[in-house]
């Protein structure tokens, strides 16, 4: 090895180290839009069912427990700068939102018109949720029609084919480690997994 790679070699570790001390201080953490899309990828599960060759649902499902509902508040904060009253109101509302209920937000999208609605009718797709093998009852699931800006920030895995749920259960299991929502319907069912919950909090 020359003696000008050998310097070039150690210059080049010299810069690694650097920068990977640079990037560990406090006033350079990553950028906070990316460290939420990456929590709300982290709690987003997604699911197709294929009837023949073609795509009859493609859904994409967040659960909302208690550290992405920490996250989701503190994106919201982010872009709204609301008054502290605000923030805090919404920060409670959060809290017994997730003492009472297991929340799933969920964007879908599906080419049949008869396939556009959810809930426990079979005229649509029957949705329900197990928590560690727990059915737990759904309480309402709603159709958010005119999506806000807000929502499409917070709820990123929308996009223009899609539509935004909201399914609510009661939650009579108070911390499990695994939850599905299973989604059925006459053109094929399947199911979205969160698994080791409680490592995960």
């Amino acid at each position: 090895m020359s003696g000008t790679t050998r310097l070039l070699r150690q210059v080049l570790l010299v810069a690694t180290a650097a920068a990977v001390l640079l990037f560990a201080l406090p006033g350079h953490s990553q950028n906070p839009r990316k460290a939420y899309l990456k929590d709300l990828a982290e709690w987003t599960g997604e699911l197709k069912v294929y009837k023949g060759f073609n795509t009859a649902l493609i859904l994409r499902a967040t659960y909302l427990t208690a550290p992405m509902r920490d996250v989701l508040a503190a994106e919201r904060t982010r872009l709204l700068n609301p008054t502290p009253e605000d923030r805090a109101a919404f920060d409670t509302r959060m809290d017994e939102d997730n003492a009472a209920y297991h929340d799933i937000i969920f964007s879908a999208q599906t080419p049949l018109p008869a396939a556009r609605r959810f809930g426990e009718a079979d005229t649509g797709w029957v949705i329900w949720l197990e928590a560690d093998g727990v059915q737990e009852k759904l309480v309402r699931v709603e159709h958010i029609r005119k999506p806000s800006a807000l929502h499409l920030e917070l709820y990123a895995h929308m996009n223009i084919w899609s539509e935004l749920w909201i399914a609510r259960f009661e939650r009579t299991v108070d911390s499990p480690d695994e939850v599905v929502l299973h989604v059925g319907s006459g053109y094929g069912n399947g199911d979205v997994t969160w698994k080791n919950l409680q490592s995960r909090r």
